[in-house]
């Protein structure tokens, strides 16, 4: 079989993210999209690349046995075989549930289908896995076993679901839209997003975007599903666990994609840095101050650069951030837009939910 390309024709019942995937896939086949970096690596994706993997995940988790309706459980961080499932799963018609860690023993027992990161996503979802539990695919190809089973539960890496789905000339359209993603809260609210673009905020004139954000917060998966297929800005992810600073300085991003909370936590770490007197303490007090001295721009330019936000000119979260963050990053010439997208909806109340160039070589994604 012929894998199909973005330039074919994928039979959908309405366009949505899948859809938006595949049509900036023939606008720009080559362009980069995505950066995404493992084990001190950035592993780069083009548009094309991204669109023909969603494509084959699509038909693979079709072939596993996938319909449109069905949720599949996914545990782990923000990462590429994470966003392919993604628009897979709004290919098919089907909705990815994402639980925070409370109630993710609840999730899991109730899950027919599941996508694991690696290898602590994996251990969990077998400790925690129910009996409808059909089938698992893990990104991490290294920690599927040899015989493709656990306890008679087939598991496939996201190498051997594109072989699944290249065996496969077809899948079911959706004919009914549902939610693309859900969360499950910690107190077992489920928060939904809609596969339907909407009105929420863009990128603007970003042509590289930091994605600093857990699974968890629909804000940052609604930019990355809508906003980002439409305007095309390079999205970069940092490593998992990793050193999110450098990574951001290696990033050289002009919008730092972010959650409030996160925000404010850097903030604090930074202020908690300040030294309690001397010449430095007040350098760096007048810069974060904003103050227009020489000695105090000088300041602003080595805490930009320290914190790896040389480039930033602009952040995008999901709530108005505290006040002396946004003191601060003002002070640092960044603009904070706090506006929330109209994604997150409770789905029991109906109720929004509360807001809370590379010089490296590049690994390319297989």
């Amino acid at each position: 079989m012929t894998v199909t390309t973005p330039d074919s024709t994928t039979r959908r019942a309405a366009a949505g993210p899948f859809a938006a995937l595949q049509a900036q896939a023939r606008r720009s086949p080559q362009a980069e999209a995505l950066r995404s970096r493992r084990r001190g690596q950035w592993r780069a994706w083009s548009w094309q690349r991204l669109a023909v993997q969603a494509e084959l995940a699509a038909r693979g988790w079709a072939a596993l046995g996938v319909r449109p309706g069905d949720r599949i459980v996914a545990l782990g961080p923000l990462g590429a075989e994470l966003i392919v499932t993604l628009f897979a799963a709004d290919a098919l018609g089907a909705t990815v549930v994402l639980a925070h860690q409370r109630v993710e023993p609840q999730v899991v027992g109730a899950a027919r289908f599941a996508f694991a990161d690696g290898t602590h996503e994996l251990e969990r979802l077998l400790r925690h896995r129910g009996p409808r539990l059909h089938a698992a695919v893990v990104a991490d190809a290294a920690v599927v076993p040899a015989s493709g089973q656990v306890d008679q539960l087939p598991i496939h890496s996201t190498a051997q679901l594109f072989e699944t789905g290249r065996a496969r000339d077809a899948f079911a359209p959706n004919p009914v839209r549902v939610p693309i993603a859900e969360a499950v809260a910690h107190d077992g609210a489920v928060h939904t997003l809609d596969a339907s673009e909407s009105d929420g905020p863009g990128f603007g004139l970003a042509d590289r975007v930091f994605a600093d954000f857990a699974p968890t917060w629909l804000a940052g998966l609604e930019f990355v599903l809508h906003a980002w297929p439409a305007g095309a800005p390079l999205l970069l992810i940092p490593e998992p666990d990793g050193d999110a600073v450098a990574d951001q300085r290696d990033a050289r991003a002009n919008v730092w994609l972010a959650p409030a909370e996160r925000l404010a936590s850097v903030a604090a770490a930074l202020y908690a840095r300040v030294p309690a007197q001397g010449l430095g303490a007040r350098l760096a007090r007048a810069a974060l101050r904003g103050r227009g001295s020489l000695l105090g721009a000088l300041a602003r330019w080595r805490i930009r650069a320290g914190m790896g936000l040389a480039a930033t000119r602009r952040t995008v979260s999901d709530a108005v951030v505290p006040e002396p963050t946004e003191r601060l990053l003002s002070a640092l010439g960044i603009t904070t837009v706090p506006r929330t997208p109209a994604a997150t909806r409770n789905a029991s109340t109906g109720s929004n939910a509360p807001g809370q160039a590379f010089d490296r070589a590049l690994v390319v994604a297989p």
